[in-house]
């Protein structure tokens, strides 16, 4: 990421905490508020994991975010065994891996299974950070549902 790119992510993020504080004109919830901010912040926390989500929406959504981490689709046509195989070679033993199916019954499927068999292949999986973005979603079921906290009144338009 380019220097003047990372100082422009750094002034949106600073804009969202400055807003968070005054709180005035505030249409975004204090949860929604923190998702941003987490998923913001996400390729720094977590030193960029590896991102998985169902499909090319969910991709989307996230980038808007600012999100740099490399994301792999689940909705790849690769069976279920070969798609582990390919995550654990990709993450290996040092990367760390965010599951971020959707929440619904498919994408919690999609996600215990995953999830057990990367743990075999002792590839660090973020549970935790899985669990924590699933309460700050609320009512919110899709990951590519994500791209409606941008048209709230007091959003920011984070890049492309």
């Amino acid at each position: 990421m380019s220097r003047r790119k990372e100082g422009t992510l750094s002034q949106k993020v600073q804009e969202y905490k400055n807003r968070r504080e005054s709180k005035a004109d505030k249409n975004l919830t204090d949860d929604e508020m923190n998702l941003i901010e987490l998923l913001m912040g996400l390729d720094r926390k977590y030193e960029k994991p590896l991102i998985i989500v169902e499909g090319r929406q969910d991709e989307r959504a996230l980038r808007h975010f600012g999100i740099k981490s490399r994301i792999m689709r689940t909705q790849t046509g690769l069976s279920r065994a070969e798609l582990v195989d390919q995550i654990a070679s990709i993450a290996g033993r040092r990367e760390q891996v965010l599951i971020l199916t959707d929440f619904d019954r498919e994408g919690s499927d999609v996600c215990g299974f995953l999830q057990k068999e990367l743990e075999l292949h002792k590839v660090k999986v973020l549970k935790g950070l899985r669990r924590r973005i699933r309460t700050l979603m609320g009512d919110r079921r899709c990951v590519e549902d994500l791209g409606a906290l941008f048209h709230k009144k007091d959003s920011l338009e984070m890049a492309t």
